[in-house]
């Protein structure tokens, strides 16, 4: 989806991946924060509310600014496209440049080995250290000092 957007735009390649990782650095790094804040400040059930009505606010702009990017795409394609193919044969196409090249199966190896020793630290260890200290907003805490660095 990005490129297509990105040939929209007329932006090229770079700025935009700098720019998508950095908000995304900076958005888990504020929101952790403010996360924290929120849950010691409201309570936890508030602040759940307050994360439900911020996805509202979200879904909602999506819907107003975002339908009519499909549009544009349209008349962005030209005729040198290469036909569209599914999901799936594109994903079996991916699975077989993986299992061809050694290299890449061990990058890929190492992300998905690393990625679930994260997702376990973040869902799990995190609020089973926040649960026995008994502080609010210590998970919140700890989140920003490990996006942090």
């Amino acid at each position: 989806m990005l490129p297509n957007l990105m040939a929209c735009a007329g932006v090229r390649l770079t700025p935009c991946i700098g720019l998508l990782d950095g908000s995304e650095r900076f958005a888990k790094l504020i929101g952790a924060s403010i996360a924290g804040l929120l849950v010691a400040s409201v309570g936890p059930i508030a602040a759940l509310f307050d994360n439900a009505a911020t996805f509202a606010v979200s879904a909602l702009l999506t819907w107003a600014f975002v339908t009519v990017v499909p549009a544009l795409l349209s008349r962005a394609k030209n005729d040198n496209d290469p036909p569209h193919t599914s999901y799936w044969s594109d994903l079996a196409e991916g699975f077989r440049l993986v299992s061809r090249d050694p290299l890449m199966r061990l990058i890929v190896g190492l992300v998905v080995f690393t990625n679930l020793l994260d997702a376990a630290r973040r869902s799990t260890l995190m609020p089973l250290r926040q649960r026995s200290v008994e502080r609010r907003g210590r998970v919140g805490c700890l989140r920003r000092k490990a996006e942090s660095g």
